[in-house]
């Protein structure tokens, strides 16, 4: 209990010393904020030496968990219209981490037991945007059965994302650890009003890749480079299944300057369409009367008319990327008509630039999914 106060106490001592050292214009939080945070941590920590005589002792301290997340939120005032972005700004704002280590080690140390959440995998997402936007998603089936790891390129860690549908909200992970084989990633975190504990199980080989490369960058096995002006510096990636689903890198020349896709070597794409009961090309998200019955991976030659591809193999080595096509081109007649021809295949080949440790990631998912 004494080293819980002390722990708490230097987090009130710092929140004061960098209010002092804030010009008055900048301060985002005031000496009454501080005292409230204070007096909420204090009855969080009496509210925990009860925990012995709940009858349910686990939902006690869940229930003081959530109480004292909602009492140090940033939007904690509902009735407000607006909500003014700094207005209780101490978890999301300036202090997450320390505020979430304190209440994750007083629960952890009155007996709380992380909350289990397996995911089976099925889906995995890279976006890219040079290295201050590196995040990566691992996913079930269900739709809202997700993490979204965010990279910090300064602390060489990987943060949960509790907002993914908006301004990003890091929150610290825990006891990230994977097994032998990289077929189960685990890790906690708090959030939600809730320490959860989350159990990743790979369902095919490529997703123990996408396992191992969020291990070693989290671990810092791996650095990641100072990124270079011609490199590939916008990337989607996503599997489904154990298969290929996209990818869609930005190319750019050695300036740095974006290569336009419709010129000579001005990039790819690969995506998934699918095919409705009336044999029409149709997005898996768009809204239509006619129902989708198959799904296939395609990709364009954007350097000349409007035409796509079946993809049937890609392979990667040394940041060359090959796609190769079956025996059907898509295109459009006059009336905008879809029409299917049969074809000899074709293959074409990019130059792919990056850091080492982003191409070989994307260079053995692809080698697994073949």
């Amino acid at each position: 209990m004494k080293s819980l106060i002390t722990q708490k106490d230097q987090i009130i001592a710092q929140m004061r010393a960098e209010l002092l050292a804030t010009a008055a214009e900048n301060r985002y939080y005031t000496e009454q904020n501080i005292t409230d945070c204070n007096a909420h941590l204090e009855a969080f920590l009496a509210k925990l030496e009860k925990a012995d005589q709940a009858p349910d002792k686990q939902t006690y301290l869940a229930e003081a968990i959530q109480t004292i997340c909602e009492q140090l939120s940033t939007f904690n005032a509902p009735e407000e219209e607006e909500l003014p972005e700094f207005l209780w700004g101490f978890l999301y704002n300036g202090y997450t981490v320390e505020l979430s280590n304190f209440i994750r080690d007083v629960a952890l140390a009155y007996g709380f037991k992380p909350i289990p959440n397996e995911i089976k995998i099925s889906n995995c997402y890279l976006n890219l945007a040079a290295f201050d936007c590196f995040s990566v998603v691992l996913g079930g089936d269900e739709e809202e059965n997700f993490v979204r790891l965010e990279y910090d390129p300064k602390a060489h860690q990987f943060y949960f994302d509790e907002n993914p549908y908006g301004d990003t909200y890091p929150l610290p992970l825990y006891n990230v650890q994977v097994n032998a084989n990289y077929s189960e990633l685990s890790l906690e975190l708090l959030s939600k009003w809730k320490i959860e504990r989350f159990q990743f199980l790979a369902q095919y080989p490529s997703d123990k890749v996408w396992i191992k490369a969020v291990y070693d960058l989290h671990s810092q096995r791996v650095l990641l480079d100072k990124y270079q002006k011609s490199w590939s510096h916008i990337i989607t990636l996503h599997t489904e299944n154990g298969q290929l689903k996209e990818l869609r890198p930005v190319l750019y020349d050695e300036n740095g300057e974006a290569i336009d896709i419709f010129q000579e070597n001005g990039g790819f794409d690969v995506f998934p369409m699918g095919i409705n009961e009336e044999g029409e090309l149709q997005g898996k998200h768009m809204i239509a009367n006619t129902k989708i019955v198959d799904e296939k991976v395609f990709f364009a030659d954007h350097r000349t008319e409007w035409q796509l591809y079946e993809l049937q193999n890609i392979t990667m080595q040394k940041g060359k990327i090959t796609l190769t096509s079956t025996e059907k081109r898509y295109t459009r007649d006059q009336n905008g008509k879809l029409l299917i021809k049969k074809i000899t295949p074709i293959s074409l080949s990019y130059e792919f630039k990056n850091n080492d440790f982003v191409l070989n990631f994307i260079q053995k998912v692809i080698e697994t999914i073949n």
